[in-house]
């Protein structure tokens, strides 16, 4: 049976299904394991954030690790047990549904952190329900189609039918794409609104120059995180569209929600490497001022005096906090 089925099948078939589906494995396999070593960095790095937000890690850890085990277990099915079968590689089990939902949850979870911290960036005002309520609306909009299109694959039993699902796939990813440039751009506009703040917190306000350098960083890394997860859902849906009955749409698939949990542990383990920079500018920038003009100044000197105390390694973690609080990215409020 499994000869005979296998012999007919062309070259450029197997390798737009099983080809991608190892292909795609392999990205998403590699991806887990970035993501597996920033969760081992963060308990290590923050081992005092609140329980809140150590328990939001575990989730998102949680889910990406049952995606990636049941799209393995999905693997082996395929090419191992049922060697040379063909119908079992076209056949949708409840493995891939399994996965596809654990994949989309975990997108869900991380997509609620970041608005959350764009809800608490914005403080008091309209401002912060403008930006929050559209990403809110897009990510239970894609929550309740990725339950959609779990129901509807489990019907269909195969990928010979799964254009049958093509609005509520294409509907999905469209969602999670909009989500994603909404996060971004509201992170950018946010980050830009409180520059006088992060000059005040970082004690760069007598130095537009080198405070202008950290928000940079801030904002580059808020642009990248939603340029890449957008990006993945881009791919996802365009070749859907563009390339039925063929699994290249697994390349964006399988790997999107890896970028999601790599990009909210980059954001939580970047926190420390901020504040850093921040101090050793402000400590750059007093040191570089002459001693006649900070005598000059009673005020500069008080500045300057804390923020060379700051330095000092007894003080670092209550400043770290304190800064994280004042910017919104306190786990208290997560």
């Amino acid at each position: 049976m499994a000869d005979a089925s296998s012999s007919s099948i062309p070259y450029d078939t197997v390798a737009s299904t099983l080809g991608v589906w190892i292909v795609s494995f392999f990205l998403a396999t590699i991806l887990y394991g970035m993501g597996f070593l920033q969760v081992w960095l963060y308990f290590h790095w923050y081992p005092n954030d609140g329980w809140k937000l150590k328990l939001l890690v575990l989730t998102i850890f949680t889910l990406e690790t049952v995606q990636v085990t049941t799209f393995f277990a999905a693997t082996y099915d395929v090419l191992i047990k049922h060697f040379g079968d063909w119908t079992a590689v076209l056949a949708i089990t409840w493995l891939h549904s399994a996965q596809l939902l654990a994949g989309y949850l975990s997108a869900f979870v991380v997509q609620m952190y970041f608005a959350c911290t764009i809800f608490l960036l914005n403080g008091p005002g309209i401002q912060r329900w403008i930006f929050t309520v559209p990403i809110v609306l897009s990510a239970l909009t894609e929550l309740a189609m990725t339950l959609g299109q779990a129901i509807s694959i489990t019907y269909i039993a195969s990928f010979t039918q799964i254009d049958k699902t093509t609005w509520i796939y294409s509907l999905l990813s469209a969602c999670t794409f909009a989500c994603d440039v909404l996060i971004a751009f509201a992170l950018y506009i946010t980050l830009m609104g409180k520059r006088t703040a992060i000059q005040e917190i970082a004690g760069l306000q007598y130095f537009p120059s080198r405070s202008n350098t950290i928000i940079r960083k801030l904002t580059i890394y808020a642009i990248n995180r939603g340029v890449l997860t957008a990006i993945a859902a881009a791919i996802n849906l365009i070749l859907f569209l563009a390339m039925p009955n063929t699994f290249y749409y697994f390349i964006g698939l399988l790997t999107s929600s890896k970028l999601y949990m790599n990009s909210m542990l980059a954001a939580l383990n970047s926190r420390q490497y901020i504040s850093q920079v921040s101090e050793d500018e402000a400590a750059r920038c007093w040191n570089s001022i002459p001693v006649h003009v900070l005598r000059s100044e009673p005020r500069r000197s008080r500045v300057a005096t804390i923020t060379t105390n700051v330095t000092n390694s007894s003080v670092y973690q209550d400043e770290t906090s304190s800064r994280d609080s004042k910017l919104g990215f306190s786990a208290d409020n997560i």
